[in-house]
């Protein structure tokens, strides 16, 4: 079994889920080096995407923050494993200088259990450029390519 890595400030996300909390508003992966919250998990440029543990962001709204410092192939490996954990929803927010590109990964269906009736945790993929920029167009045609290995215009 692959050891686990954890984003810096995951482990307190993690407990506070245990304990039945959520944090109020989206959590931020941050991957750009950006300032330190409550709700802001890090993921440093050497810590290995592949062994992350995200099991912390099922149910949560999911910003990924990320600029041309990141590798292209890692931000969208860290997008695709994060929605593996279905996030209620997931946004990466590509910064540009002072202009910010968003592109919806998807969104989570959560239905608690009820009686006998088991709960469902469910994530669709819906990439869709939310800015309407060629940034935003960019990354949305790279995600596609990646997860379904489309060639989209």
């Amino acid at each position: 079994m692959k050891n686990k890595w954890y984003a810096g400030n995951a482990r307190q996300l993690l407990q506070e889920r245990q304990y039945g909390n959520v944090p109020y508003g989206p959590v931020v992966v941050e991957m750009t080096g950006g300032a330190w919250d409550a709700t802001t998990l890090h993921l440093n440029a050497d810590t290995p995407v592949a062994n992350m543990d995200w099991r912390m962001l099922v149910n949560l709204d999911v910003w990924i923050w990320a600029n041309a410092s990141v590798g292209l192939g890692r931000l969208l490996d860290v997008a695709l494993l994060i929605a593996r954990a279905r996030p209620k929803t997931l946004i990466v927010r590509f910064e540009d200088g002072d202009k910010v590109h968003d592109v919806q990964v998807g969104d989570g269906f959560h239905l608690p259990k009820v009686a006998e009736i088991p709960g469902k945790h469910e994530f669709q993929l819906c990439i869709s450029n939310n800015s309407g920029t060629k940034i935003g167009a960019a990354l949305r045609r790279a995600l596609l390519e990646k997860t379904y290995g489309l060639s989209v215009l």
